[in-house]
């Protein structure tokens, strides 16, 4: 992989958003009391409402780091925008863009920009999980929350968590 993302085909999209329902029992809603997933290993929430935008570019890497850190031999994870584009993602490359053109000719100009999910959900649900689902980073849209799953990413946000102003909720 020649840039840190590469856009999936419907197929494989299809296929990431089939294991996001079986294991993590993807549930999306509107309503706070409403529980957006079942995860049945180990997990923390934070609430990120307070997290300085100003900072995003250095908690940005500091989050990179954290998920490459448990990525092993691992080419790739998943980064997946609901109902969006969904994309292979290596964080241990440093991103050039946040887009990429997607030649379509069902679309004016030929195509569209599909646009990489940020680390900071801003009206979207934001999913970065390895390929075999042993952890994850899940954000929230409205509720301004992440959870973070799989011993080894809870153990590295427990490291950072405070340094990138995630403030860990109440279970």
């Amino acid at each position: 992989m020649d840039r840190c993302f590469t856009l999936m085909d419907e197929q494989e999209t299809k296929r990431a958003w089939a294991m996001v329902d079986n294991f993590l029992h993807f549930n999306p809603s509107i309503k706070d009391d409403v529980e957006p997933f079942v995860i049945s290993t180990c997990y923390e929430i934070y609430d990120i409402s307070k997290v300085n935008l100003l900072t995003t570019d250095d908690n940005e890497k500091e989050i990179s780091l954290a998920l490459s850190n448990c990525m092993s031999n691992d080419d790739y994870i998943y980064a997946l925008d609901w109902q969006h584009s969904c994309f292979r993602f290596d964080p241990r490359i440093q991103m050039d863009s946040n887009s990429i053109f997607v030649c379509d000719d069902r679309y004016m100009n030929g195509g569209y920009n599909a646009y990489f999910p940020d680390y900071y959900p801003d009206g979207d649900y934001y999913f970065f999980i390895s390929t075999d689902f042993d952890w994850g980073y899940l954000g929230h849209p409205w509720l301004k929350k992440v959870w973070i799953f799989g011993n080894k990413l809870v153990h590295e946000f427990d490291l950072i968590h405070e340094k990138i102003g995630y403030v860990k909720c109440n279970q």
